[in-house]
């Protein structure tokens, strides 16, 4: 009868320690769900930002290349002003 008694007991030892591990299995696989889920929302948002990196460093290449060619523009029109202004200083010497 001992043993029919200890069968019992480890059986029932046996179902609490199924029961033990299941929930912490349980809790164990949510929270991989939850962190799977942070991880995609995580990497959704880096590929975004990751987009508008890619968009703003070819509207700032664009705006380099504009500046550059302002920059060209606005020498071209200093040396013709300075030009201008010697035309219209020597006008006025001999117009004396």
């Amino acid at each position: 009868m001992e043993i029919e008694a200890i069968k019992v007991l480890l059986e029932a030892q046996n179902n609490s320690f199924k029961s033990a591990l299941d929930v912490i299995v349980e809790q164990l696989n949510s929270r991989i769900k939850g962190t799977e889920e942070t991880v995609r929302d995580l990497t959704r948002s880096l590929e975004f930002s990751q987009a508008e990196v890619k968009d703003l460093q070819s509207q700032v290449i664009e705006l380099v290349k504009k500046d550059n060619i302002n920059k060209d523009i606005m020498e071209t029109l200093k040396r013709k002003i300075c030009e201008l202004e010697q035309r219209s200083n020597y006008q006025e010497d001999y117009n004396r």
